[in-house]
């Protein structure tokens, strides 16, 4: 495991970048018509929430 250490603003940065992917990944979704693509980017959206969750409560230290 590597443990970096980031200022709030890194943080805050990484943290929008990640929502911006959510947002993309959610205009994807509504433009892809098979439900396999569909399953695949809603397991992406969900992991990258999980991801900004982490980032927001745990913070990187």
């Amino acid at each position: 495991m590597v443990v970096i250490s980031l200022t709030d603003r890194e943080q805050t940065l990484l943290s929008d970048s990640v929502l911006t992917m959510i947002e993309n990944a959610g205009q994807a979704q509504r433009l892809v018509c098979d439900t396999e693509s569909q399953k695949a980017i809603d397991i992406h959206i969900k992991e990258l929430q999980a991801l900004n969750r982490k980032l927001c409560t745990t913070g990187i230290r």
